[in-house]
């Protein structure tokens, strides 16, 4: 805890190591996935913190990494670390969180449509389409590529299309 002004920085190291296939290995070895999901359900890290943990997400989650799907840990802590990345984008300070958060959100969608039925059951449509009527929060076409992303994975699953539908 005394090294917890760190986190951010460290985390955002993990997300270069995680980059390759090794890294990735290597951070399921040492319950890494459960880390970062206690750190994204705990609201007394810091956004900044928390953010970057959405960072690791993204990148262990990338559609373009083969091995992904061997991510059992990731697996059994979707939930939680979709419910949080959810908030992380409701509650989102600035661009730069609003984007790691969604990202992350995104690449989950390719990774298993389970995470769809989730991000239905949390209005998460709702929250990233409010977002994007916030120009200080959705700031760049990379954020709103994120959303369209999300929105079209959803799209997959019949209830989903329709509650788009009905969001216009």
């Amino acid at each position: 805890d005394c090294f917890r002004c760190l986190y951010p920085q460290t985390l955002r190291t993990l997300a270069s190591i995680c980059c390759v296939e090794e890294g990735i290995h290597q951070l399921e070895k040492v319950d890494g996935i459960l880390c970062l999901a206690d750190i994204l359900t705990d609201s007394t890290h810091s956004e900044a913190t928390r953010a970057e943990a959405a960072a690791v997400i993204a990148q262990i989650t990338s559609p373009h990494l083969t091995f992904t799907q061997h991510l059992s840990s990731f697996l059994e802590n979707m939930e939680e670390i979709v419910t949080a990345l959810v908030k992380l984008c409701h509650e989102a300070s600035s661009g730069e969180v609003f984007l790691l958060a969604s990202a992350a959100l995104a690449n989950i969608t390719f990774f298993d449509t389970m995470a769809c039925e989730m991000l239905l059951h949390l209005n998460a449509m709702k929250i990233l389409l409010a977002a994007c009527a916030d120009k200080q929060i959705v700031d760049t076409p990379y954020s709103r590529d994120q959303v369209v992303t999300i929105l079209a994975n959803m799209s997959v699953l019949d209830q989903c299309a329709s509650e788009i539908i009905q969001g216009n």
